[in-house]
């Protein structure tokens, strides 16, 4: 599943003295657009479809098979990120506007869109490459030069906010990341 980002920092920020902010490394920011995709992915939606048949009147299963076979039956379901989330999420997401070429703006959107439950990319190299018309080299490549590009032209202040977001959520963290 994917986690928050990190971001490494010699200590805590409640007892760190106030300095100026890390610079965005590209690695970063792409784990940042990673994790904002998979909670895009699972935010819940409407059903669109007829619904299907119900009755009013449950049965009760006499079996245990027929209650493992049907909890085995359930498709698993992403969590819905939390009301808090929401917000980073959705300026994580913007962040790319920054960019004036339209193509690098395609291709880290498409690249940052994860499968919340498998954490694995919903589009790779070569279906964004036949989508832009390009060779999937020049997608990667692309991709690199977005990123670099967007770590120098991001606005501060959204980067701090985020930043500070990801400091102040240390309980959401893998424990491997919350070691100092």
């Amino acid at each position: 599943m994917v986690g928050f980002p990190s971001r490494v920092h010699p200590c805590p920020p409640e007892i760190s003295p106030p300095s100026p902010p890390l610079p965005l490394e590209p690695a970063e920011l792409q784990e940042w657009l990673e994790w904002a995709g998979a909670r895009l992915i699972a935010l819940p939606g409407p059903r669109v479809g007829p619904t299907p048949y119900r009755v009013i009147w449950p049965e009760y299963a006499q079996d245990i098979w027929e209650v493992t076979h049907f909890r085995a039956a359930l498709r698993p379901i992403a969590a819905a990120p939390a009301p808090e989330e929401i917000p980073i999420m959705e300026e994580i997401l913007a962040l790319p506007a920054a960019l004036a070429d339209i193509w690098k703006r395609r291709v880290l959107h498409a690249r940052a869109l994860i499968h919340p439950i498998t954490s694995r990319h919903l589009h790779d190299w070569a279906r964004i490459g036949r989508t832009l018309g390009i060779s999937p080299y020049k997608v990667k490549s692309l991709h690199r030069r977005a990123l670099a590009d967007l770590c120098v032209l991001a606005p501060s202040t959204k980067i701090q906010r985020i930043d500070a977001f990801f400091l102040t959520q240390r309980g959401h963290l893998p424990p491997a990341q919350l070691a100092p």
